[in-house]
C-alpha cells in the first residue's frame, strides 16, 4: 500500500497543484498590480475585466457543462459598485453524484487553465513564427518526465518563453503591442477568486477520493496496471503543466512592472 500512496501523492502534486499553485501566483501577481495602480486600481482592473473577466466566467461555464452542472445564472462581465465581483457562474450540482462533487474542483480552477489556451490561440494569430518557437519550449515541459529536476525544468521554461516573447526585435511591431496588452489584461484576471478556492477545495476532496479508490482497485488487480495509469496521468499532467507557462508568463510580466512601479513610489 506504500507504492499506492506515493503514486497517488504524484498524480495530485502534478494535476491538481501545479494548477492551483499557478492560479496562487496569478492572485499575488494581481494583488500587486492593484497596490501599483493605487486610486485608480478599480478603474484599470475593470477596464482589464472587458477582456479578462468573460474568458474567466465562460471557462468556469464550460466545465459546467462537462461535470454536468445545471447553470442557474451567468454573467460575463459588468460593474457592481456594492461588489467587486466583475462576473459569476451560479450552478448546482447533485450531492449524490461523484461526478458533479469532483467537478467542482475542475470548475474552480478552469480559468488559469483555459486562459493559458486563449492566451496561446492569440499569439498563434498575433505573432505566428513566436508561436512557433514558444511551442517547441512548451513542448519540453509537455514531454518531461518526473525527475528531481523537473521544478527547474519548468521555471527554465518560464524564462525561455519570457525572452522569446519579449525579444527586442519585436518592440516594433503594433502586432506585439496589440498581443501584450490583451495577454496581460485575460492573465490577470485568471487568478482564483475566494469562491473559486472555496468551491475547488471543496470538489477536491471528492476529486481526490475518486482517485484513491482507482488507485487501490488497480492495485489489488495488478500492480503493474497501477504503473501505467499513473504514467499516463502524469503525461496528462505534464501537458496541462505546459500550459500554464502562457499564464504564468504574462501574470508575471504584470507583477514584474507592478513591483517596478511600487519601487519608484518608494523612492520618489
Amino acid at each position: 500500500m506504500k507504492d499506492v500512496a506515493i503514486l497517488f501523492l504524484l498524480q495530485m502534486i502534478l494535476t491538481a497543484g501545479s494548477t492551483v499553485a499557478a492560479g496562487l501566483f496569478i492572485r499575488g501577481c494581481k494583488q500587486l498590480l492593484v497596490r501599483a495602480c493605487g486610486k485608480y486600481a478599480p478603474q484599470i482592473v475593470n477596464g482589464a475585466g472587458i477582456i479578462g473577466t468573460p474568458v474567466h466566467e465562460l471557462s468556469h461555464a464550460a466545465m459546467c457543462i462537462v461535470f454536468r452542472h445545471k447553470i442557474k445564472r451567468i454573467k460575463l462581465f459588468g460593474i457592481d459598485k456594492n461588489s467587486s465581483t466583475l462576473g459569476f457562474v451560479e450552478h448546482s450540482f447533485s450531492r449524490h453524484s461523484l461526478w458533479q462533487r469532483a467537478g467542482n474542483f475542475f470548475i474552480g480552477v478552469a480559468p488559469v487553465v483555459a486562459g493559458s489556451a486563449v492566451l496561446l490561440l492569440l499569439l498563434r494569430l498575433f505573432l505566428p513564427d513566436t508561436f512557433t518557437a514558444v511551442q517547441h519550449s512548451l513542448s519540453v515541459v509537455a514531454q518531461s518526465s518526473l525527475s528531481t529536476e523537473t521544478i527547474g525544468q519548468f521555471l527554465h521554461t518560464v524564462v525561455s518563453v519570457f525572452r522569446i516573447i519579449f525579444d527586442a526585435s519585436h518592440f516594433s511591431s503594433w502586432k506585439f503591442w496589440v498581443f501584450v496588452v490583451i495577454a496581460m489584461t485575460i492573465a490577470i484576471h485568471m487568478d482564483l477568486s475566494t469562491a473559486d478556492i472555496k468551491g475547488g477545495a471543496n470538489g477536491f476532496i471528492f476529486y481526490a477520493l475518486g482517485f484513491l479508490l482507482v488507485d487501490i482497485a488497480l492495485y489489488f488487480l495488478n500492480p503493474a496496471w497501477l504503473q501505467s495509469f499513473t504514467n499516463l496521468i502524469l503525461r496528462g499532467g505534464f501537458f496541462m503543466t505546459s500550459l500554464l507557462v502562457m499564464s504564468v508568463v504574462f501574470a508575471g510580466a504584470a507583477g514584474i512592472l507592478s513591483a517596478i512601479v511600487l519601487l519608484i513610489k518608494k523612492l520618489f
